[in-house]
C-alpha cells in the first residue's frame, strides 16, 4: 500500500500557486459549510429533542459538580465525551436549545476540515479539497450541524483519527524511529473515539484491522505504541461496562435483527434510501428524501467507479481504495444489523466515505477537463467549473430542503418544541411562587429539568393524569396540557378545583397545548382519615355506594399526601373482605393493586401537594351475596412490605374504609 507522500492522484499544477488556490479554496468551503449549518439556526432555539436536552442536563450535572464519568447510564446508557464538550457552552449560556447547538454547529464545520484531512491523507490534497466541498453541502451533514446528538461527534473524532493513522503510517515509511510520536496522537484519538458513541465501536473494529494491515509494511512499534495509548485513554469507559456488564450493550440488544432475510431488507431499504427514498423520519430527515441528490449521486457514481478502478488497476492506491470501502461497510453496519434500520443516527459516519467518494468523483471531473480542454488561452482555468456547478447545484438543494424541514409543523412534537414555548410562556405570565405543572409527562422529563431555571423559583412538577392528579397548598396553580393527548384535562380537573383555560397560546401553536389556571378547592387539604407509618395521609373523596352487583366496578378517589420527604416508591392495595375480615377468619374476595403515580412516583412529592389517586375496585361476577368490606393498605413497591395502620388506630396493616352489600 505505499505511496509517496506527496502523491496527488489527479494532477499538479505548480507547488506554490497550487498551495495557495487550495488554501483559499479551503477556506471558502469552510465558509459555506459554517453559511449552511447557519442556516435557520436561530429557528431552532425554541426546541430541543428529548435525546439532546437529556445530553445537555447530564452535562449541566457536570457543570455542577466536576468529576470524570466515562458513561452515562440513563436513557439507555450515553458514553460521555459529548457531554463534556456540552459542559462549557452550558456553564455560559445556561441550560438552554441555544448552548447546544452552539457546540454542534461548531462540530459540523469541523468534521468538513478533518474530511479535507482525511483524503489529503488518501489521495492527495486535491482529492481532500473536492471531499470537503461534497461533505459541506450534503443535507445530512448539515442536518447533523443543527442537532445537538452524540452521534455527531463520532464522524469528527473517528475522521481525524483515521487521518492521522494514515499519515504516521505514511511517515513510518520515511523512519520508524523518527516517526514515533504521531502514532502517539493515533493512540489518543482512537481512544477518544470510544468515548463518542456506540456505532463507533465498528470504526474501531477497522481501526485494529487496518492498524494489523498496515503494521505488515512498516511501522510495528508505532502501531503497538498506538494501540497501547488507545487502550489506556478507554481504560475507563472499559472498566466501567466490565463493572457493569448490563449497560454495555443494552441498546443494541433490543433492537439487533435475527435473521438473514432482515439483513436483506435492510440492505434494500439503504440503497433506496441513498438514491431514491430516504428515512421519513422527521426528525432527522426531510421525509423521503434520498441522502443524495441528482447532483452529488451523480458525483458519488462516478467517484465509485474511481474507487473500483484504484482497486483493480492501481496498485500504489489499492490500500486506499479499499480501506473507503471498509470504512463505508463500517459505517453503515450499525444500522443494517439492527430493526427499524433508516434511523441516520445509527449510520451517520456514512457521511464521511459519501464525502469522500464524491469527492473523488468531482476530482476525476476536474482531470478530465483539464485533460481534455486546450491549454493554449488560458481554458484550463475553467476545467472546475463542471464540478462546481454541481456542487453548487447540490448546496441549493440543500438550502432549500433544510428551510423546509426546519418549518415543517411535524417537527413540533419530536422536537419538543411544545414544551418548550410553554415553559417560556409560563416563565413570562404567572405569579414567581405559584406552583406549575406539565402533563402529560414526567418530572424526570430531560426538558423539564434542563430548562427549569427558567421558571425558578416557582415549584415545578409533572403528571399523567391516567396516573394521578397533583393539587398544591396554594391558592392558585398552572397546569400545562398537551390538547392533542389529553383534550379533557380541565375536565379531569374540574371536581378538585375551579379551572380557567387561559388564552396564552400563540396563534401557530393553537390547538397544540393549552395553560390552564387552577384554584385548589381548599376542603381538600383538611386532616386526612387515615395515616401509614406516619408517612401518608390517605382520605376517600365522596362516598362509596352501599349497594353493588357482581360485575360492577366500584371506583374510589383518594387523596395521598406525604407527611414528610419520601425516598421510594409505593403501591396502593384495596381488598373486598367478606364478613369477618382476614383478621377474624373471612376471606379475600377481589383485590386491586395500584401503583401510586408512577408517571410523578412518590419520591418527587412535595408535602404541600394533595396527590388524587384513582382506583377501581371489580366485584366478581360469581361473588354470593351478603355483606362485604372494603379496605385499602399500602405497600413498599420493591420489598412488598406493608405500611401500619398508625391513626386513627394502630396494629393493622389495612383499613376498612366502607362496606357493601353484593344483591342476588
Amino acid at each position: 500500500m505505499p505511496r509517496p507522500p506527496d502523491h496527488d492522484s489527479i494532477a499538479s499544477p505548480p507547488a506554490n500557486k497550487t498551495i495557495a488556490h487550495r488554501f483559499w479554496a479551503l477556506i471558502a468551503i469552510l465558509l459555506l459549510a459554517a453559511a449552511l449549518r447557519a442556516q435557520d439556526l436561530h429557528r431552532m432555539f425554541d426546541m430541543a429533542h428529548y435525546d439532546e436536552a437529556y445530553y445537555g442536563v447530564d452535562a449541566l450535572s457536570l457543570v455542577a459538580q466536576p468529576r470524570l464519568a466515562p458513561f452515562f447510564p440513563e436513557n439507555f446508557g450515553r458514553e460521555s465525551l459529548w457531554m463534556y464538550l456540552l459542559a462549557p457552552s452550558l456553564a455560559i449560556f445556561g441550560g438552554s436549545a441555544f448552548a447546544l447547538r452552539i457546540p454542534a454547529f461548531f462540530v459540523g464545520v469541523l468534521t468538513v476540515a478533518a474530511v479535507y484531512r482525511l483524503g489529503r491523507e488518501l489521495f492527495g490534497a486535491r482529492v481532500g479539497v473536492w471531499s470537503a466541498a461534497a461533505l459541506s453541502v450534503l443535507l445530512w451533514a448539515v442536518l447533523a450541524g443543527h442537532q445537538a446528538f452524540r452521534a455527531h461527534l463520532y464522524p469528527l473524532i473517528g475522521t481525524l483519527a483515521f487521518a492521522l493513522l494514515w499519515r504516521a503510517w505514511r511517515l513510518s515509511a520515511i523512519g520508524e524511529r523518527l516517526s514515533l510520536r504521531p502514532w502517539i496522537w493515533v493512540g489518543l484519538a482512537f481512544g477518544a473515539l470510544a468515548y463518542t458513541y456506540i456505532a463507533a465501536r465498528a470504526w474501531l473494529a477497522l481501526a485494529v484491522v487496518w492498524v494489523l494491515a498496515l503494521a505488515v509494511s512498516g511501522g510495528k512499534r508505532g502501531a503497538l505504541l498506538a494501540g497501547m495509548i488507545a487502550c489506556v485513554v478507554a481504560l475507563p469507559l472499559i472498566g466501567y461496562l466490565a463493572a457493569n456488564p448490563q449497560l454495555a450493550g443494552q441498546r443494541s440488544e433490543q433492537v439487533i435483527i435475527g435473521s438473514l432475510g432482515e439483513l436483506f431488507a435492510n440492505v434494500v431499504a439503504w440503497v433506496r434510501a441513498l438514491i431514491a427514498e430516504g428515512s421519513r423520519d422527521v426528525a432527522f430527515n426531510l421525509p423521503g428524501r434520498p441522502v443524495l441528490d441528482p447532483p452529488l449521486l451523480i458525483l458519488t457514481a462516478i467517484g465509485a467507479f474511481v474507487l473500483i478502478w484504484y482497486t483493480w488497476r492501481r496498485s500504489d492506491l489499492r490500500g486506499q481504495a479499499i480501506f473507503v470501502m471498509l470504512l463505508a461497510a463500517a459505517s453503515l453496519a450499525p444500522a443494517l444489523l439492527t430493526t427499524d434500520a433508516l434511523k441516520p443516527l445509527r449510520a451517520v459516519g456514512l457521511i464521511v466515505p459519501l464525502g469522500l467518494v464524491a469527492g473523488l468523483g468531482a476530482a476525476q471531473l476536474h482531470k478530465a477537463a483539464t485533460v481534455q480542454l486546450p491549454a493554449a488561452g488560458g481554458v484550463q482555468r475553467w476545467a472546475a467549473v463542471v464540478p462546481l456547478a454541481l456542487l453548487a447545484w447540490a448546496g441549493a438543494n440543500t438550502a432549500t430542503d433544510f428551510a423546509v424541514w426546519v418549518r415543517s409543523p411535524d417537527l413540533f412534537l419530536p422536537m419538543e418544541q411544545h414544551i418548550y414555548r410553554g415553559i417560556d410562556t409560563l416563565a413570562a405570565r404567572t405569579p414567581p411562587d405559584a406552583p406549575v405543572y406539565f402533563s402529560p409527562f414526567t418530572p424526570a422529563h430531560p426538558v423539564l429539568r434542563l430548562r427549569q431555571w427558567t421558571l425558578a423559583p416557582r415549584p415545578i412538577s409533572a403528571f399523567e393524569r391516567a396516573d394521578c392528579l397533583r393539587l398544591p397548598d396554594a391558592p392558585e396553580a398552572y397546569y400545562f396540557a398537551l390538547t392533542l393527548f389529553d383534550p379533557d384535562f380541565a375536565e379531569a380537573l374540574t371536581p378538585w378545583a375551579t379551572v380557567e383555560s387561559l388564552d396564552w397560546t400563540a396563534r401557530e401553536d393553537a390547538g397544540r397545548y393549552t395553560i390552564y389556571r387552577a384554584q385548589p378547592d381548599r376542603r381538600l387539604f383538611g386532616e386526612a382519615s387515615l395515616l401509614f407509618a406516619d408517612r401518608l395521609a390517605v382520605g376517600i373523596s365522596g362516598a362509596l355506594p352501599d349497594v353493588a352487583q357482581g360485575g360492577d366496578t366500584i371506583p374510589l378517589d383518594l387523596l395521598v399526601r406525604a407527611r414528610a420527604p419520601l425516598d421510594r416508591d409505593y403501591t396502593l392495595f384495596v381488598h373486598l373482605y367478606g364478613d369477618p375480615t382476614p383478621y377474624e377468619g373471612g376471606d379475600l374476595w377481589a383485590q386491586t393493586d395500584v401503583p401510586l403515580c408512577p408517571s410523578s412516583p412518590p419520591p418527587t412529592w412535595r408535602t404541600d401537594e394533595i396527590i388524587v389517586e384513582m382506583a377501581a375496585l371489580a366485584i366478581p361476577p360469581d361473588l354470593p351475596p351478603g355483606d362485604y368490606q372494603i379496605a385499602i393498605g399500602i405497600y413498599e413497591t420493591m420489598s412488598k412490605q406493608r405500611l401500619p395502620v398508625t391513626a386513627p388506630t394502630s396494629g393493622l396493616d389495612y383499613a376498612v374504609v366502607g362496606a357493601v352489600e353484593i344483591g342476588e
